[in-house]
């Protein structure tokens, strides 16, 4: 469908200036309109705009892009937080809790002390650079070949489960670099609602799901919290409905895991 986003902005601003003043009761001019007064009001002024069409940036219509290409250029979008000199110098995608700023910058950190030892392997200096990068967005440049670094640090090893699936071979040089706790924030109230025998459980919250109650979670796309949660209530829920043997053997790996390997 053909959308002319200018021509509706301009009846969106229309359409709340003068609902806001119908609402009024100031004594304005346009104060208390009726719903077909107020419908008129937006008519004779949308009579009055004269938009024009924008030129097409880029027309896809007939074609299709690939991942790469869709993603941002990475030095502009996510710069070194350590840029290392040595000679030999490995790059590593670390996600942002480890390679952030403040408390969040602890990779960051390390590999500062470490580049300021100079060391050297074979009459070569070496150095490491940090890229901070989430966790989903550091896969989509890897799988898709844009950038390959030389390390990956993800949140957690599901990052690494999916990389395997797409295709790229890994190997694992560490189970984990610190440990992390990820949890749910909710009312006492629903908190009471939902708790089975006083504590609420990742299979509680699938149930209460299961019957209606709505919950935000980050995007699964980039954010280790959001697929580690939805990873664990797809396979709570197929424990709850008893999925197909089939359905079961292929989320075998999203076992359940309430703590992140950063």
């Amino acid at each position: 469908m053909a959308f002319n986003s200018k021509k509706f902005m301009a009846g969106a601003l229309l359409a709340m200036s003068v609902l806001l003043t119908a609402c009024s009761s100031d004594g304005h001019k346009y104060g208390n309109l009726s719903k077909d007064e107020a419908k008129s009001e937006v008519e004779t002024y949308y009579k009055k705009i004269n938009p024009h069409e924008a030129p097409l940036k880029k027309d896809i219509s007939l074609t299709s892009l690939d991942s790469a290409e869709e993603l941002p250029d990475l030095d502009r979008t996510y710069p070194y937080t350590v840029e290392g000199n040595g000679k030999v110098n490995v790059e590593i995608f670390v996600s942002t809790e480890k390679a952030g700023n403040g408390k969040d910058g602890i990779l960051n950190d390390i590999a500062k002390d470490f580049n300021n030892q100079n060391q050297s392997i074979d009459g070569e200096t070496i150095s490491v650079s940090i890229r901070s990068i989430p966790s989903g967005t550091a896969v989509d440049y890897i799988a898709s070949g844009n950038h390959v670094p030389d390390g990956y640090t993800p949140s957690n090893k599901q990052w690494n489960y999916i990389l395997n699936a797409k295709g790229v071979t890994t190997t694992e040089v560490s189970d984990k670099l610190f440990g992390n706790t990820s949890g749910l924030l909710m009312k006492q109230s629903v908190y009471d609602e939902v708790a089975s025998n006083g504590a609420v459980t990742i299979e509680s919250v699938t149930k209460a799901i299961n019957d209606g109650k709505l919950l935000g979670y980050t995007n699964p796309y980039s954010s280790s919290t959001g697929l580690s949660l939805l990873s664990q209530l797809l396979y709570s829920l197929m424990q709850v409905t008893q999925s197909v043997t089939h359905q079961k053997r292929h989320f075998k790996s999203f076992k359940p895991i309430f703590h992140q390997h950063l």
